[in-house]
């Protein structure tokens, strides 16, 4: 492979050289001097580079989805180029250094070195596969050997997010907006989806192994081409088959009261009549835009224990009062000392006769800034029929940080149709968790409405077609036709066994390699 970027860097060079397009050929051209550039130094710290650079604009605020192509395989070529401790303990610092640079206070702990360390940490994990390649690849036969880093991608994603940690790189989440790409998801899943990326970087790799020798590289290369195109067309067929007026329920999307945080770190306590002031002009707002349902951000409002009965009695007669629908998530304060000093992240569903439908307790809390300070739901997420204005559909939904998970998520039933997902973000994390949240939807085939404080707020349907991109206005609402029929998917009715087969081919792979050696 070093003679191929060889060739190709040396061609570049002298094309520059001869032509005197840079003026700076003189300088750098010694390093084309032998015959086959054999020990062509600059693609030593070009492709490195290059890889890093890409990483940085993988997955992060300025995410450009072409790139999730490029650095895995920068960072296999050069791990395999120059195999040793020393570059894996390089490559193992660089990466999320880059990485936790990318992110900034993804975490949102408020101090930008405790979250780039954090970031650091939770990013370790997904060099896993690249460690695995470098010493696996080798022992394998030609196909097995291209599906170690891919298996270990997906593998590490799925097995990383069963600790309750989000998959800050998950490679499939940096297409998000690639709406026909993404439909395979419904499918095979996120992982699956990053099994997929990845398997390009070692095709790439063989390809220029090989001299990219038609007759040498044929079979690999049109193989991971002709599922591309069948990807792509597979999602053009979904994409198009959406109905052109479909069913929908004018939704209102609410993000409650604003407030501060304050000098000493803790945010502006509201008393329970601002909170109400705020509901009633919200119902208001709702009303005057012909809304049939309110839905409202992660912890819209928050009360004290001692207050909750009052507030929630409230909202359910101005859901009556107002023939409203509302979807409402607040804050529990534990003023009175009964749940240990925990709060509760919360959300009522309440019908149009002040009936609550579903009450729900945030069941995956946040590390580090949720965890010890909240008490944790049971992982049972509500779900129910109703009927609005005439319309009839099936419900579910979680909270925010919930949705980062599939395999969470995908315990909902098939026949849902719409899923509320209520947020409150940051800067650093909107991009990422807004992404992740997209793919909820169209794995489980379900319309998605999230209402987000100090984030965006946004409706996509079953497809992932955004219909409302909305950034947090507060005291404001914003109103969309959010479509009320879902579809079924493959991977909402058996994504538990598909996500199974990431680590059970890399365990597969692991085994191959050692009976390999065994009967060397």
């Amino acid at each position: 492979m070093v003679n191929t970027c060889g060739r190709i860097l040396s061609g570049i060079l002298l094309y520059l050289h001869e032509n005197d397009l840079t003026g700076i050929s003189p300088v750098i051209f010694h390093f084309q001097e032998d015959k086959a550039m054999k020990n062509f130094k600059l693609a030593d710290w070009l492709v490195p580079v290059a890889g890093l650079i890409a990483l940085f604009f993988s997955g992060s605020v300025w995410n450009v989805p072409v790139t999730a192509f490029i650095w895995p395989a920068c960072i296999l070529y050069t791990m395999r180029r120059h195999s040793g401790w020393k570059t894996i303990v390089l490559m193992a610092l660089l990466y999320p250094a880059v990485r936790a640079l990318a992110m900034g206070d993804s975490v949102g702990t408020g101090d930008l070195k405790v979250s780039m360390a954090a970031t650091f940490i939770l990013t370790l994990p997904s060099f896993i596969p690249f460690v695995l390649d470098c010493f696996l690849y080798k022992k394998l036969a030609y196909p097995f050997d291209l599906l170690v880093f891919p298996l270990g991608i997906a593998a590490t994603e799925y097995l990383f997010s069963l600790t309750g940690f989000s998959v800050i790189a998950n490679l499939a989440y940096t297409q998000a907006g690639n709406n026909a790409f993404i439909q395979i998801v419904s499918i095979i899943g996120t992982y699956g989806l990053s099994f997929f990326i990845a398997l390009f970087s070692t095709i790439l790799l063989y390809c220029a192994e090989h001299g990219f020798r038609p007759e040498e590289i044929r079979k690999p290369a049109l193989t991971w081409l002709a599922f591309l195109v069948a990807f792509n067309f597979y999602g053009g067929i979904r994409l198009h088959s959406v109905k052109f007026a479909p069913e929908t329920v004018k939704t209102a999307l609410g993000t409650g009261p604003e407030v501060e945080l304050l000098e000493n770190g803790e945010w502006e306590v509201l008393t329970l009549q601002d909170n109400i002031d705020s509901l009633h002009e919200s119902f208001e707002q709702a009303k005057g835009a012909r809304a049939e349902l309110l839905a409202f951000s992660e912890e819209a409002f928050t009360v004290s224990n001692v207050d909750q009965a009052a507030f929630v009695q409230e909202a359910q007669e101005l859901a009556k009062e107002y023939g409203l629908y509302v979807h409402i998530p607040i804050e529990v304060d534990d003023e009175d000392g009964s749940n240990d000093g925990l709060s509760l992240n919360y959300y009522y569903f309440i019908d149009d006769q002040g009936t609550i439908l579903a009450e729900y307790e945030k069941s995956i809390l946040v590390p580090v800034i949720e965890k010890p300070y909240f008490v944790k739901g049971d992982h049972v997420i509500p779900s129910g029929t109703i009927t609005v204005a005439g319309k009839t559909f099936n419900y579910a939904g979680v909270i925010c940080y919930d949705g980062d998970f599939p395999s969470y998520i995908r315990t909902m039933p098939s026949d849902t149709d719409v899923y509320f997902n209520p947020s409150w973000e940051w800067e650093e994390v909107y991009k990422f968790h807004s992404h992740a949240l997209v793919f909820r939807a169209v794995e489980n085939g379900v319309n998605m409405v999230k209402a987000t404080y100090e984030g965006y707020t946004f409706v996509t349907d079953y497809l992932g077609n955004i219909l409302i991109d909305d950034h947090s206005v507060m005291e404001d609402i914003a109103v969309c036709d959010v479509p009320i029929k879902g579809v079924r998917t493959v991977y909402n009715a058996v994504g538990q066994f598909i996500d199974l087969l990431w680590p059970a081919g890399l365990a597969a792979m692991i085994v191959l390699s050692f009976l390999k050696k065994k009967n060397a």
